[in-house]
């Protein structure tokens, strides 16, 4: 079934790739919204960036590998680990450097999408609280190392495995493991 899928999409059937990215759009967004500094943030929306990284993952679509769900996840997130790095060296250049703007809105995001990706549920009724949980979960992971930002990104927002998030940030899986333990025991004392 995903391989019939990954193939229509690949010979450019606008429904095939519809339906391959849909899914993976709520967790995209949260994960390049908890990615991007504060100042890129202000240069750049996070909606902006995850079209960008659409339109580069439908461009290269011929790459994928993967035969599964779970090997073209990998995959994806692995595509926008990297251009959300590109994007902050770009942003740190010494003419255009954005280190002290401040952190934008969510830009038009749903909020209750963003959250369902970060784990959490709310109603639509809840839009006001549920921006408010965004916000201090992304405070909170401002003040993560950038080792246990990104393994709780590929992990707990991504949804790639221990091993598919070692192959993204060249660790083996047993350190993945380690490094999620102790990124959430950081992340759930910063949220008390």
């Amino acid at each position: 079934m995903f391989q019939d899928l990954i193939r229509r999409a690949k010979s450019g059937e606008s429904s095939a790739i519809e339906e391959l990215l849909m899914p993976f759009l709520p967790a995209l967004n949260a994960f390049v919204r908890s990615r991007m500094s504060k100042g890129i943030v202000r240069r750049e929306s996070s909606e902006d960036v995850v079209q960008s990284v659409c339109r580069e993952v439908i461009g290269d679509l011929h790459s994928v590998r993967a035969e599964d769900e779970a090997g073209f996840r990998s995959w994806l997130f692995g595509v926008v680990h990297n251009k959300l790095r590109s994007k902050e060296s770009f942003h740190r250049a010494a003419k255009r450097d954005v280190g002290n703007e401040l952190r934008g809105s969510l830009g038009g995001a749903d909020p209750e999408d963003v959250l369902l990706a970060y784990g959490a549920a709310t109603t639509p009724s809840r839009d006001a609280a549920a921006q408010e949980e965004i916000a201090r979960i992304e405070a909170a992971f401002e003040h993560l190392s950038d080792d246990h930002s990104d393994v709780l990104r590929l992990v707990a927002i991504a949804g790639l495995t221990y091993s598919e998030a070692g192959r993204v940030l060249g660790r083996s899986e047993d350190a993945v493991r380690q490094l999620v333990h102790r990124a959430r025991a950081k992340l759930a004392t910063l949220l008390d």
